[in-house]
C-alpha cells in the first residue's frame, strides 16, 4: 500500500470514497470537490494497481489564543473501502498526518467524531482531549417563543462580514474564507439559511445565524452558528418561525463559555496535540459549524 499525498488527478478515486463511506447524495459530493478539496491536504492510501483504498482529509484551521497565532488542522471525511478495511489505514494515515503537521510546524490535530461511538476510537489514535460545547433547546410552542416584537429586516449573509465576526469570538477555532464560503454553500444544499439581520426601524444590526433542520427531524431546527447576543435570542425564535413554518423546537450551539450549567454542555469535538503546551491552550475551545 502506497501512502501519500491527493492531487486534483485522485478525484474519481476519493470520489469512490465518499459513495461508498458517506452519501450518495451526488450534488452534496459535488459542491465539496468544487469547493472544499481544491483548500485541504487529502491524504489517500493507494494500492499497486493505483485503486484509492482508503483516505482522509485536513483542513486548514487557527486558534487565537491572546497575541498568539496557532495553526493545525480538521480531519475530516476519515473513510476506508469495505473491502480494505481491518488493515489499519485510515491510522497510518493519521500517523503521516501528524508527520505532516510536525514538518509544517502545526500544533494540533482536530476533528468531530460523525456519531459519540467513534470517541473511543479517536481517542486511541492519540484524540486525547475532549472539546466541550454549549447547546440551548427551546421549545417556539412556549407563549414567549410566539412575541411579534419590531420587525426584522434580513439578508444573505455577506462572507467578509462572516470571517471578521469570527475573528472576535472567543475559543472558536477559525477557517478560511475559501472553506467558510464552503460551509455557506454546504449548508443551503441541508436546507438551511445563513443570514444577516437587522432591525427595520433603524437599520441597527443583530447579528448573524447559520441554520438547517435536523437530519430526520424537519421541525428541529438547528442553529449551526450565530453572533445575535442571548439577550436578543427572541428574535431567533421569531426568525426560525419565519424562515421554518414547520418549527417546533430549536437548539441553539454556541461556544463553551466556561460559565455554563451542566446540562448545556455537550461534546464538540476531540483535541490531538502535536506540540507541547497546544492541550493546555485549546482545552476550552470548541469546533463551530463543523464538517461532520
Amino acid at each position: 500500500m502506497i501512502f501519500r499525498e491527493a492531487t486534483s488527478s485522485d478525484i474519481s478515486g476519493l470520489f469512490e470514497i465518499w459513495t461508498t463511506c458517506f452519501t450518495d447524495d451526488y450534488p452534496y459530493i459535488e459542491n465539496y470537490f468544487k469547493y472544499c478539496f481544491p483548500y485541504t491536504k487529502t491524504l489517500v492510501a493507494a494500492t499497486d494497481s493505483g485503486e484509492i483504498a482508503s483516505s482522509i482529509t485536513l483542513i486548514p484551521t487557527t486558534a487565537l489564543v491572546g497575541e498568539k497565532i496557532i495553526k493545525g488542522y480538521y480531519l475530516y471525511a476519515v473513510g476506508t473501502k469495505p473491502e480494505h478495511r481491518g488493515f489499519s489505514l485510515s491510522s497510518s494515515l493519521i500517523d503521516l498526518a501528524k508527520q505532516f503537521c510536525r514538518k509544517e510546524n502545526l500544533s494540533f490535530i482536530i476533528t468531530k467524531p460523525a456519531t459519540d461511538s467513534l470517541y473511543d476510537l479517536y481517542l486511541r489514535y492519540g484524540f486525547t482531549r475532549t472539546l466541550y460545547e454549549e447547546q440551548l433547546i427551546e421549545r417556539l410552542d412556549s407563549p414567549n417563543k410566539q412575541s411579534n416584537g419590531a420587525p426584522l429586516h434580513t439578508t444573505p449573509l455577506p462572507i467578509y462580514y462572516f470571517e471578521e465576526s469570527r475573528k472576535v469570538s472567543s475559543n472558536t477555532f477559525l477557517w478560511s474564507r475559501e472553506i467558510l464560503n464552503y460551509i455557506l454553500k454546504e449548508t443551503t444544499l441541508k436546507e438551511g439559511f445563513c443570514i444577516d439581520t437587522y432591525r427595520k426601524k433603524d437599520s441597527s444590526q443583530i447579528g448573524y445565524l447559520i441554520s438547517c433542520p435536523e437530519p430526520g427531524n424537519k421541525e428541529t431546527i438547528l442553529i449551526l452558528e450565530t453572533n445575535i447576543k442571548e439577550r436578543n435570542y427572541s428574535h431567533i425564535y421569531r426568525l426560525i418561525k419565519n424562515l421554518y413554518p414547520q418549527a417546533a423546537e430549536v437548539k441553539i450551539t454556541r461556544p463553551n463559555s466556561l460559565v455554563a450549567v451542566t446540562q448545556n454542555l455537550r461534546r464538540s469535538g476531540l483535541l490531538l496535540p502535536i506540540n507541547s503546551g497546544t492541550d493546555t491552550d485549546l482545552k476550552h475551545f470548541s469546533i463551530m459549524i463543523p464538517m461532520e
